[in-house]
């Protein structure tokens, strides 16, 4: 096996289970089926290497693996999902706005919406003429 010092990733080749098959540097090699190997497979990457004097891997110090919690969604993440529904809940409301097909229908959102209010003012001011108009008779 070999052991990355840097990433503490490990390599295996069945057929060649304490060989730097890979000619690599910066590495530890480890027979895969010893107790030390074992050892590593099991805490891989959770745990810090014990040398000797010559810097040679005698031995590992397990460390505490990480909680499979589940976190809070950072702030980012969550605007990101209001963003996400936002766009959701617009695309419902054009959808609802445009119950014409496209085709049929050039107007857009923002026209119909201009178009509705020139509706509702013309309306209104028909509603107070009127209202003039009778206080004068």
């Amino acid at each position: 096996m070999i052991i990355h010092k840097a990433t503490k990733s490990v390599e295996t080749l069945l057929s060649q289970p304490n060989i730097n098959f890979g000619n690599y540097d910066n590495v530890f090699v480890v027979d895969d089926n010893s107790e030390l190997g074992q050892k590593i497979i099991v805490n891989q990457p959770y745990f810090d290497f014990v040398l000797d004097s010559d810097n040679n891997l005698i031995d590992i110090t397990p460390n505490e693996k990480p909680s499979d919690q589940i976190s809070e969604p950072s702030e980012i993440e969550q605007l990101r999902s209001d963003i996400r529904q936002s766009n959701e809940e617009l695309t419902i409301i054009k959808q609802t706005f445009n119950l014409i097909p496209p085709i049929l229908n050039p107007i857009t959102l923002q026209d119909y919406q201009q178009n509705k209010i020139y509706e509702l003012s013309v309306s209104c001011n028909q509603h107070i003429l009127n209202g003039f108009y009778s206080s004068c008779r």
